[in-house]
């Protein structure tokens, strides 16, 4: 089972192992184990990024720097991918297709990470997507009914700006997912550099030369 909630359990276990004392030398272990059902999980969730780059930081703290190089590249590259498709669909959140997609109660058609799952979940959010639905049927209504035209001019505006609202969260929220996904990027790409030169001489890496940061 994946959830937010769990995939935030599993995330304070790993940090649980990784605040306990290491004397028999397994810390690493334990941690890997429970983070390891994150790794086939969604990259957007911030649980599973935070295990992404957290891992190899416990590895290198540990003396493992060709383990460290390896999971700080696949770090990079998974983050890489996820903040790509994350650009390819944040327009989504300022188009007709949003509206469309709100007034149809067509929930696939909205871009879905775990963050904005929350969201969307959210009450003030909730009352703002049924504020808009409304207005813009009673909109509909007067209009079939050949009633105000200034009613429906007000009512179409009062609509706008609870979309505006609706669309401005979701922006924001892709914007700070993008931001975050860039600094991991980089704290990624600093640990390749610390750790490759002390992993040089490593069997890892002489068995494996594409491991070199990328």
């Amino acid at each position: 089972m994946s959830s937010p909630y769990t995939n935030r359990g599993l995330l304070g276990l790993g940090w649980a192992e990784l605040e306990t004392e290491d004397d028999d030398g397994s810390r690493l272990q334990r941690v890997s184990s429970a983070w390891q059902p994150l790794f086939t999980r969604d990259p957007m969730d911030p649980a599973v990024q935070e295990a992404l780059i957290v891992l190899p930081y416990a590895a290198e703290k540990s003396g493992q720097f060709d383990v460290a190089l390896h999971l700080y590249q696949e770090a990079v590259n998974t983050f890489t991918r996820t903040q790509k498709q994350l650009r390819q669909r944040s327009p989504s959140l300022r188009s007709g297709r949003l509206r469309d997609a709100i007034l149809d109660e067509d929930s696939a058609a909205l871009l879905h990470t775990r963050a904005m799952a929350e969201l969307y979940a959210s009450h003030s959010f909730q009352a703002h997507i049924q504020n808009y639905r409304d207005l813009k049927r009673l909109q509909l209504a007067l209009a079939q009914r050949d009633g105000s035209t200034q009613l429906q001019a007000q009512l179409g505006q009062l609509a706008d700006q609870e979309i505006e609202i609706i669309e401005n969260q979701l922006a924001q929220m892709a914007q700070d997912q993008l931001a975050r996904l860039t600094q991991y990027i980089i704290d990624a790409r600093l640990g390749l550099l610390r750790n490759y030169k002390r992993a040089q001489n490593s069997p890892l890496l002489r068995a494996n030369p594409e491991a070199a940061p990328q």
